[in-house]
């Protein structure tokens, strides 16, 4: 089992659960045609708001140079993606390598 990619998974539910919950409060006093129109508003409009959050945030910046993503194994080399950005926040994408 992968534990990095599990606990990566962990943190994002539990980091969505309040977003989804106040978006479900909100969409719950709209009226629609069913109950199940009402749960699908609330996914995608919480994982919207959710990943525009997380951009707003940081998060997803922090996630591209320590997340498990950036990180690759190839055999015995370590590639990992490291992400620079300048004064203008013009960024760009590198690779470092290790070997273990």
């Amino acid at each position: 089992m992968d534990w990095a990619l599990t606990k990566e998974a962990v943190g994002v539910g539990v980091l969505l659960v309040p977003v989804y919950a106040v978006v479900r409060e909100s969409v719950r006093n709209i009226r629609t045609s069913s109950i199940l129109t009402q749960e699908y508003t609330s996914v995608f409009l919480s994982g919207a708001l959710f990943h525009m959050l997380c951009e707003a945030t940081g998060v997803n910046e922090w996630y591209l140079t320590n997340g498990r993503a950036s990180k690759i194994k190839k055999g015995n080399k370590h590639v990992r993606r490291v992400r620079t950005c300048g004064d203008s926040r013009v960024c760009s994408l590198a690779f470092e390598e290790s070997y273990t």
